[in-house]
Order: C-alpha cells, then sequence, then structure tokens
C-alpha cells in the first residue's frame, strides 16, 4: 500500500543463480473455466458479520473482511455476492454500508473500503439485479471508509430517499474531499460532497490514512485511521435526512431537508455523552436512536431513545442502561419492536454451561416495557448449534444488528463477532429458540492446508482453530482442544496419522497420532513465528520442523525439546518434506525485499541444510511455499518474477515462463504415475486476467480455470493446495471469505 514496489518490477528482473539456470517457453493459455465450479468449503460464520438489511422481501448482509451475501429464500442459505473481487481490489471486501431502494429490493448500494488495503481505495457498487452484475463508482476522492475499523457496527452509512430513488447519501469514516456527507442525484452515478454538513465543523483533525502513509484527510478525532468511525449511520424520512456522527461532548445527530441540505441539531435534548450507534425509524412518525460508549465495541453505557417527529419529544425508552444495538420494526405492527444490548457481558446459556454476550429483548407496546428474551432467560431456551458443533458454549456478541425477517415477523436475525444466528418464534409467550444460523456465510481467515492422501483435507484457521473436512460440502470438524489461532497445520507424509498443529499467536503446539481425530499438547512449538511446519520420520523417530524468523527448528520427542537446524538464510519460511525419501527435507524462505529468496536442501532430516539463492524478492507478498510436483522436483513462487521448477532434490533451478505468480501448489495427477498438477494463483502472460492456472506437465503449458470467482485473491494464508486424492480439486486461502474450493464439474 502507498509505496512504490510495484512500480519497480517491471525493471527488477532475475539476477544470475546459479550455472543451472534454464528457461522453459509457455504456449498461450487458453480457458476452461467453464469445466469448473467452485464453492467454499463448509464451517459456518467465523467472522464478524457487521450489518444486516431488510427489504420489502429481500435481505442483504455486510461483513467486515468478507463481502456482502443475499439471502436466498429458496435454500434456505447465504449468497456471497463478492466473489468476483480479485487481490487488487480485496479491501472493498470490506463493506461499511447497504442500502436497498425502497421502490425495488433488486436495486442495492454497497459501502465499500478498508483503509490498509487497496490503496485505500473507497467504492460504491451499485446492482440493478438482486446482485448478479454490478457498476463500480469511486469516491475515494470524495470520502473513504474503513470497513474493519472501529464503528463498523453501526448502522449503514448510505441510505436512498424513499420518496425519490435517485437520490442517496453517503458518509464517510473520513473526509477526503469537502465533506465527509456527499450526494448523488442520479442514482449513484455521480457524487458531489454535502458542504451544508461540513459546515457543522465536526472534521477537524487532520491525520494520515492509513497512518504509514503521506495521504490526508479530516476525521472526527485525532487518532489513527481505525479509530476514526466519521459519519456512523444516516436515515431518510419524510423529505429530511437525519446524520448520526462518531463525536462526544455535543451534538451530534443532525438534520437537514433534502432539497437544502442545511443542517441543524435534531434535539439538545438527546444525549451527548455516547457515540450514536444506530438509526432506524417505524413508519410512524418516530426515529429510534441508540448510543455505545466506545465504538470497539465498549458498550458499558448507551441507551436507547425515541424522538417523534412531530412532537420533536424525546423519550428514553432503554431496556437497560448499557449500549443498545439497532431497534427493529415489525412492518405490520410499529409498536412491537425487538432490540439487543451491544459489547456488553451477560449470561447466554447453552443447557449445562454459559457464554457470555449480550442481552436480548422484545417490547409490544412501542418501547415502554421490554422483555428479556436472551438464550436461557426469562421464557427463553437454551441456544442450539443447528449442526455446528464448534459454536457451542459461544456467545452472540459485538453485533449491533438485529432484524425482523421481511416475510415472516416472527422469525429474527442477530449479527455476531463469529456469524448470525436466528430466532423463529420470537413473539411466543414460552419456549423462544435461538440457534447458529450461518449457512452459506464463510467468513473465516485461513492461515494454512494439508490435503492426505487416502485421507482429509485439513485446514488452520485464525480465531478458529481449524477443521477436519471431509468432503467439499459437509460442515467441518474442529480441532478440539481450542488454541484459538492456528497458524500451522502439518502432517508426515510417510505415516498421515502424525500431524501437528502450531497456535498464530504464541509458542503452543499440539500433535496427533490418530489423524486429528485428538490432540496432546507439546511442551512448546520451539519458539513463535509465522514460517510453516513439517514433520518427517528420520532414524525411526517422528522429527516435528517448525520455521521460526530466519530459522528453523526441530524436535525428535514430541515438542519436549527443540535444536536449531544449520545453514538456513531469509526469513518468511517454508518447510517440505520428500514424498518419497523421508530424509530430504527441503525449505524456501523470501528475505526481505531487493534480497535474494533461498532454497535449502537437507539430507538429514532437516538437521543441515545447503542453501541456492533463487530469484530477488521483489517485494509482491508472494508465497514462501514448496510444493511437491515429481521425485526430486518442486515448484515455488517468485511474484513478478514468475515461477521455479526445483529439479534434481534441488541442483537445479528452472525459471517458467510465468509472468506473476502469487502462490503456487501441487495436487493429484489425473493418470498415475505423471507430474503432480500444478496449481497457481496469478498471470502465466502478462495479458491474462489475474486469476487460478493449471499445468500437467510441471509448468511448460497452463490452462485458465478461474478469474471469475477470485474471491479477492489468497489473502493472508497465500495458499493453493491441490487435493491429494481428486485431479482437479483445488483450495485456496482468501482474505476473508474462508477456503475457496474448485473442482472439475
Amino acid at each position: 500500500m502507498f509505496n512504490l514496489k510495484r512500480q519497480l518490477l517491471s525493471i527488477i528482473f532475475i539476477l544470475l543463480i546459479s550455472s543451472s539456470l534454464i528457461f522453459i517457453s509457455a504456449s498461450t493459455t487458453k480457458s476452461v473455466q467453464s469445466n469448473y465450479e467452485w464453492g467454499s468449503l463448509h464451517m459456518g460464520g467465523g467472522g464478524f458479520v457487521s450489518g444486516l438489511v431488510r427489504g420489502q422481501t429481500e435481505m442483504y448482509l455486510r461483513t467486515d473482511v468478507g463481502g456482502a451475501y443475499k439471502y436466498d429464500y429458496t435454500n434456505k442459505k447465504w449468497v456471497q455476492l463478492f466473489n468476483f473481487i480479485d487481490e487488487s481490489q480485496s479491501g472493498l471486501l470490506s463493506v461499511r454500508g447497504i442500502a436497498i431502494d425502497p421502490t425495488d429490493d433488486n436495486i442495492v448500494y454497497f459501502l465499500c473500503g478498508c483503509a490498509y488495503l487497496s490503496d485505500g481505495k473507497t467504492v460504491i457498487f451499485k446492482t440493478t439485479n438482486g446482485g448478479k452484475t454490478f457498476k463500480e463508482i469511486d469516491v475515494t476522492s470524495l470520502i473513504q471508509v474503513n470497513g474493519n475499523g472501529d464503528g463498523r457496527v453501526c448502522s449503514e452509512q448510505i441510505a436512498v430517499n424513499p420518496d425519490n430513488p435517485n437520490m442517496i447519501y453517503a458518509g464517510g469514516d473520513v473526509a477526503s474531499g469537502d465533506s465527509a456527507l456527499i450526494k448523488s442525484t442520479d442514482g449513484g452515478l455521480t457524487w458531489s460532497a454535502v458542504i451544508g454538513y461540513n459546515n457543522l465543523g465536526l472534521f477537524k483533525y487532520k491525520l494520515n490514512w492509513p497512518s504509514w502513509s503521506n495521504h490526508i484527510v479530516r476525521g472526527t478525532t485525532y487518532e489513527g485511521y481505525v479509530q476514526q468511525g466519521g459519519i456512523n449511520c444516516i436515515r431518510i424520512y419524510n423529505g429530511k435526512v437525519y446524520v448520526a456522527t462518531s463525536v462526544k461532548g455535543y451534538s451530534n445527530i443532525h438534520y437537514a431537508n433534502v432539497s437544502k441540505d442545511s443542517f441543524s441539531v435534531l434535539s439538545y435534548n438527546l444525549p451527548t455523552n455516547n457515540y450514536p450507534l444506530t438509526l432506524t425509524d417505524d413508519s410512524n412518525g418516530n426515529l429510534f436512536i441508540t448510543y455505545i460508549s466506545g465504538l470497539n465495541f465498549e458498550g458499558e453505557s448507551g441507551g436507547a431513545y425515541k424522538y417523534n417527529i412531530n412532537s420533536k419529544t424525546v423519550t428514553n425508552i432503554s431496556p437497560t442502561d448499557k449500549a443498545i444495538g439497532m431497534i427493529a420494526v415489525d412492518k405490520s405492527n410499529p409498536n412491537k419492536l425487538v432490540t439487543r444490548t451491544t459489547g456488553v457481558w451477560q449470561s447466554q446459556s447453552w443447557g449445562s454451561y454459559e457464554a457470555w454476550g449480550d442481552s436480548f429483548y422484545r417490547s409490544t407496546d412501542g418501547g415502554n416495557s421490554w422483555t428479556n428474551i436472551t438464550p436461557g432467560q426469562s421464557i427463553s431456551l437454551s441456544m442450539k448449534n443447528n449442526g455446528y458443533e464448534w459454536i457451542s458454549g459461544k456467545s452472540i456478541h459485538w453485533g449491533a444488528g438485529i432484524v425482523i425477517d421481511p416475510r415472516d415477523s416472527n422469525k429474527i436475525y442477530m449479527l455476531s463477532g463469529n456469524g448470525i444466528f436466528a430466532c423463529d418464534n420470537v413473539w411466543a409467550s414460552y419456549g423462544i429458540q435461538f440457534y447458529f444460523d450461518p449457512k452459506g456465510v464463510e467468513e473465516t481467515v485461513p492461515l494454512d492446508m494439508v490435503s492426505v492422501k487416502g485421507g482429509y483435507a485439513y485446514s488452520a484457521i485464525l480465531d478458529y482453530d481449524g477443521f477436519i473436512h471431509k468432503s467439499l460440502t459437509d460442515i467441518g470438524i474442529q480441532y478440539t482442544p481450542n488454541i484459538g489461532s492456528t497458524g500451522v497445520i502439518a502432517v508426515c507424509t510417510s505415516d498421515t496419522n502424525i500431524m501437528m498443529r502450531i497456535s498464530y499467536n504464541d509458542n503452543t503446539a499440539y500433535y496427533s497420532n490418530d489423524a486429528g481425530t485428538s490432540w496432546t499438547k507439546m511442551n512448546s512449538a520451539g519458539g513463535e513465528g509465522a514460517g510453516k511446519g513439517a514433520i518427517t520420520k528420520y532414524n525411526g523417530k517422528y522429527r516435528f520442523l517448525h520455521a521460526l524468523s530466519g530459522s528453523i527448528v526441530y524436535s525428535d520427542n514430541y515438542g519436549q525439546s527443540w535444536n536449531y537446524a544449520s545453514g538456513v538464510k531469509g526469513g518468511n519460511i517454508g518447510i517440505l518434506v520428500d514424498e518419497n525419501y523421508s530424509n530430504y527435507v527441503y525449505y524456501y524462505s523470501r528475505g526481505n525485499y531487493n534480497e535474494y529468496t533461498y532454497f535449502g536442501v537437507s539430507k538429514d532430516g532437516g538437521k543441515t541444510f545447503t542453501t541456492k539463492n533463487v530469484c530477488v524478492n521483489d517485494g509482491s507478498n508472494f508465497s514462501n511455499r514448496i510444493s511437491f510436483v515429481e521425485t526430486g522436483s518442486f515448484i515455488v513462487s517468485g511474484g513478478y518474477n514468475g515461477a521455479y521448477l526445483i529439479s534434481n532434490y534441488g541442483t537445479t533451478i528452472t525459471k517458467l515462463d510465468v509472468s506473476y505468480s502469487k502462490t503456487i501448489g501441487t495436487g493429484v495427477p489425473k493418470k498415475s504415475g505423471k507430474p503432480n498438477a500444478i496449481y497457481m494463483y496469478g498471470k502465466v502472460d502478462s495479458t491474462d486476467p489475474e486469476g487460478i492456472f493449471r499445468s500437467e506437465d510441471k509448468g511448460s503449458s497452463w490452462v485458465l480455470i478461474n478469474s471469475l470467482k477470485t474471491h479477492g485473491g489468497p489473502g493472508n494464508g497465500n495458499f493453493i493446495v491441490g487435493d491429494k486424492n481428486t485431479f482437479g480439486t483445488l483450495y485456496m486461502s482468501t482474505v476473508g471469505l474462508g477456503v475457496l474450493y474448485g473442482k472439475v464439474k
């Protein structure tokens, strides 16, 4: 972000690295995309669903790093709408606001952007066909948002005027132009600054966006880019636009006639000691305004208020003095309301044990009185996991969103930091049942993956450990005991019952001797590090290897003690054990920008390595992974330097004729005895679209298998793993959309 590295890529080429350097020309890339189908491995939720908006009959939701979804009522699941976004646009998977045209549920606007990805680009995506296609409108020069920053819990920053659907307002976390509030009068095609709002003087602090850049914007506070809440939410009702701003100590709710855009304080009787959190209305002359003490889910104080537009009176309708999330109104009866707390830790029952999260309430008299319907409290039953065993014991938390289904007023949806929950009988006199209902929403951040010959696929996941995937569609089985964020999953290729997983955050590690069914804690992981792991069998003992920052350690006693390997160079290290000769261990490291990448070979099970230079690290954050092609041959990525076939057990390095290789992996060949199939995220020819390519002949020729549903590219995990049992099947990490899979139809 905000650097010149990519401008240098066209002039940085490969330095002469050995006398065995060979060049192979690739044939013209052809597409076989029609032969493939794509989906996400089924885990369920896993990340923060930050907003949910209902239309007349449809619902759309947004996430902080995982795109946007539409609910499919026929199949009762959520469908990802943003899988067309590529790696360069991955910041647009952070969605800060959704607005549905009140006259047509198929016309929807999505306000998207992430301060630290895609150069801080902010766009409004417009669809007129329910998410099948989109038009992108870039508003970066006017406003910018951070869909993964503080304040993403607030309700929508974009709104359509129900009296004139061509008029739309959108708000920024910061102002990069003349105002943090912008307006369109032509259905979102063009936008201009609303100077009347800017004249309020609320955006008076200059800051770098993000902090390491030279890009100057205006915010409501001097704090860093993550803490900028800016315009929290917008509501348009009866010819007026209402705007909530993330300021304290003075009025933070203002309104204007949409024809004049001259703003005034809504009411001096509204509180100013907390941040506005949500704005809703009951279509019966009342606005509902809720508050929170801190935008980073700090719910110690807040409350809920009803403002009557005609009488201009303010009524405190808080069910508790803690932070209150959205107030959702039954469209058939405006006196029936549901709400929740936000960032509050109260008891939620899972039967024999408790979780701690938000409380939930309903009212049948417009908010004058409330009934507590929190799971396990009062008239509600304990929560159910709905087949997602991993969620048991985990709370509904963080979210402000709560929505009544537009097609069924008895059903509500509740947003959470781990997905989405539902209840089908919210108005029942007793036996109200909450349950986890994330089907289709996959928002985990995968960090590592292995596919086991004759076995299953295994993932390592940020926040939620990882899963055994017995099929492409079954709900994954989470590892137990949990260690939170898992950065490494490894299997011994000569005995696939032996596995290891290592924490992403600390020195915690576990091993398994029954293919992940049960796990035993190691004494340590040999040190903290973001590198990968491997297991080999050497001299009759299982040897566990773990890449630290700039080194590799190994243990021959199940992690009781560790030793440093010698001959290792560079950082960001990937490790691979030869599938046929367990004494051979290899590593690939990227080193620092503009330094060499290194390939190391060990003949003594990873104790000592001999290292060669491969190429220059061009700064494109390519993968450090090594993948097995055939006996003695491996494939690695080199970013804009291309890809490299390393053969003869590391003695020959061959540069493939590839334009860009972000990450690369291998899977079982189409025919037995042939080299493994190679899968690469990048470009073969410079004129190719960015996407996923496949080769069956060690990189001499390629076919394009996916440029249409790239899900934002390989993200943090930066892996492609070919399936070890089924030709054509592969798995790819994403920024926040779980594990993408592809398979031949």
